[in-house]
């Protein structure tokens, strides 16, 4: 089994497409006019997500005996598909000019679909699987204000 499970490869692509509000708990205006000043913040929102795993294995076609662990047998799609999910995160903002921000938030993200990697074992056999996928992420990135 362990050379089995040596020999799986997969990818999964994901195009999300959503949109989430942010709360700021500390004064938006005294941030927007104060250039070195930190903005927390906390999001919820929902997005879709389009997903295209892509599942293999070195040992041959995955249909074949013995080439994938019995655990994924019948677990296992190439097929692409469409799902609903939850983001969430935290973070904060670095005014760093009057029309720019540093932006760092750790983002959480729940699918409504347990096939988006590709993998779904039995979840009435292997409980370790009862739960749908889920992302855990470190977003940094450079805002620029449109005048």
């Amino acid at each position: 089994m362990a050379q089995q499970l040596r020999a799986m490869r997969g990818t999964a692509s994901n195009t999300d497409i959503g949109m989430q509000l942010e709360y700021f708990p500390l004064s938006i205006r005294s941030f927007t006019a104060t250039n070195g000043s930190f903005g927390p913040f906390v999001s919820l929102g929902a997005h879709y997500t389009y997903y295209s795993p892509e599942a293999s294995s070195t040992r041959g076609r995955l249909d074949q005996p013995g080439v994938l662990p019995t655990k994924y047998i019948g677990g296992v799609s190439n097929d692409s598909g469409s799902t609903w999910s939850i983001v969430s995160s935290v973070g904060t903002r670095y005014k760093l000019t009057e029309l720019s921000d540093l932006m760092l938030d750790l983002r959480w993200q729940y699918y409504f679909s347990n096939w988006v990697d590709g993998l779904n074992p039995d979840p009435n056999i292997y409980k370790e699987n009862k739960a749908n996928e889920w992302l855990v992420w470190l977003n940094f990135g450079y805002i620029y204000y449109l005048d």
